[in-house]
C-alpha cells in the first residue's frame, strides 16, 4: 500500500511540479511567456494559477522599476559592495559616455575618480549611520569622469539597496 500511495503522489504531484519548474526556467531563459497552462482545478492546477498571479505582479513591478529609470533626468547607478556598476539608466549613460552594456561591471572608480569617499571603499565614511537606519542616504560632491576623459563636478547621494545576499548602493 505504502508503494502504490508513493508512486501516486510522485505521478500527482512531483512530477507535475518538476515539469512545472522546468517549463518556468525555460521560458524565462528564452523571455518568453512565463505563465503556466492551468490544465485542472486540483492541487497543482491551483498552484500553477497562483504562480501565474505572482509572476504577473513581479512583471509588472520590474516594469514599473524600468520605466521609471529610463525617464528618470538624473543618472542613476547600482553597485555591489566591490564597486561595480550593476545597472545604469540613460542619464548615467550619457553622463559617462558609456553605453550601458560597457558600464555593466565596470568600477566605480573609472568613472567616478575620488570613489574612495563613497561608502563602498575600504574608509566606509558614513556607512555606520546608513547601516543603523539613522540615514537614508549619504550626499557627496565629487568629480566624474566622461569616456573621452573629461572631468565634471557632481553632486552623488548614496543609498544602501535591501538585499538579501550582500551589500549594494544605489547612486543619483
Amino acid at each position: 500500500v505504502a508503494a502504490i500511495a508513493l508512486l501516486w503522489v510522485r505521478r500527482q504531484v512531483q512530477v507535475p511540479l518538476i515539469e512545472v519548474i522546468e517549463l518556468l526556467r525555460q521560458r524565462i531563459d528564452e523571455e518568453a511567456d512565463v505563465h503556466l497552462t492551468v490544465e485542472s482545478r486540483d492541487e497543482v492546477g491551483q498552484l500553477a494559477a497562483k504562480v501565474n498571479e505572482l509572476l504577473s505582479t513581479a512583471f509588472i513591478g520590474e516594469g514599473e522599476v524600468q520605466s521609471i529609470l529610463a525617464t528618470a533626468a538624473d543618472g542613476i547607478l547600482t553597485i555591489d559592495s566591490l564597486g561595480l556598476i550593476e545597472r545604469s539608466n540613460p542619464a548615467a549613460q550619457l553622463m559617462f559616455g558609456r553605453t550601458g552594456n560597457q558600464l555593466l561591471g565596470l568600477h566605480i572608480g573609472l568613472v567616478v575618480p575620488p570613489y574612495e569617499q563613497l561608502p563602498i571603499s575600504t574608509l566606509n565614511l558614513g556607512l555606520d549611520d546608513l547601516l543603523e537606519g539613522e540615514v537614508g542616504h549619504v550626499d557627496y560632491e565629487l568629480t566624474g569622469q566622461h569616456a573621452d576623459g573629461t572631468i565634471f563636478p557632481m553632486s552623488i547621494t548614496v543609498g544602501q539597496l535591501p538585499s538579501v545576499d550582500e551589500t549594494r548602493y544605489v547612486l543619483v
